[in-house]
């Protein structure tokens, strides 16, 4: 959902809420084993579409190859980015009873 959150909080009630996002870098196989499975998932949509990847190469040695280029150059890449939402519902008197009604204090969600 993303920055869908913001909406969707507000829609089921919910004040406005907080968002985060978080993108984690790093160089470990996991972040280069991503970037080809998402290629290799989205495959046949792609050819549905008639576009190309062949500037890839083949995408049995998509990953490998990904990991010992940031390797050799040393760096990291990005993963992706993770959004977060949270909102405070505030405590509520009930009328009938004057006891303070209390909601969950947190509403979160997170989404990709």
């Amino acid at each position: 959902m993303g920055f869908a959150l913001y909406r969707a909080f507000q829609e089921a009630g919910l004040p406005p809420p907080t968002m985060t996002m978080e993108m984690p870098l790093g160089n470990e196989s996991r972040f280069t084993a991503w970037a080809g499975d998402t290629l290799r998932s989205l495959r046949p949509q792609i050819q549905r579409l008639n576009l190309t990847l062949e500037g890839l190469g083949d995408f049995d040695t998509l990953a490998d190859r990904l990991q010992a280029e940031i390797a050799g150059a040393n760096t990291v890449v990005p993963w992706q980015a993770l959004v977060g939402a949270w909102s405070r519902v505030p405590f509520q008197i009930s009328e009938e009873t004057r006891a303070v009604v209390k909601p969950p204090s947190v509403f979160s969600a997170a989404a990709v």
